[in-house]
């Protein structure tokens, strides 16, 4: 339905550490029932129809980064709603 939602995208490492700005609690979000550290999140005003939105990661050290394929998810209302990934060489 219509209305204010929080987007949530987790991109995970090739060794699985989540790329997050912080490991406390202001980072987490609960996905059916399990809480899971997200690495970016943004409100948007949902209006029942199909959407573009863009959300960015900024990478303070090249050291976080490591060669390989890296998954990133996006959640809404508590669930996964989309799943893609990439490679850095």
């Amino acid at each position: 339905s219509p209305g204010s939602r929080s987007v949530y995208v987790r991109i995970a490492r090739p060794d699985n550490l989540i790329l997050t700005h912080g490991r406390s609690d202001e980072y987490v979000v609960k996905v059916q029932g399990v809480d899971l550290q997200y690495s970016t999140m943004q409100s948007v005003n949902y209006d029942g129809s199909a959407m573009d939105l863009c959300l960015n990661y900024n990478i303070y050290s090249k050291d976080s980064l490591l060669k390989g394929t890296y998954v990133v998810s996006v959640y809404a209302d508590g669930r996964e709603i989309g799943q893609t990934s990439f490679v850095l060489k």
